[in-house]
């Protein structure tokens, strides 16, 4: 494994908790309204996957 595919690696795993502890602070926000706890999840996932594309195509492609 050469240093170039150690580098993205380490970016794809630092987008990842990244992208996680964002779609954490969505879903704990919307678990405490009155919404049914599952749909909160799903916001929380969808807001996951959104960060992290975003940040794959506008971040890490100018890199």
């Amino acid at each position: 494994m050469n240093k170039q595919s150690l580098l993205t690696d380490l970016k794809w795993v630092i987008v990842l908790f990244f992208s996680i502890a964002i779609g954490n602070i969505f879903m704990h926000f919307f678990e405490q309204t009155s919404m049914n706890v599952w749909i909160a999840r799903g916001i929380g996932c969808t807001v996951c996957v959104l960060i992290n594309c975003l940040i794959h195509k506008y971040v890490l492609k100018s890199i």
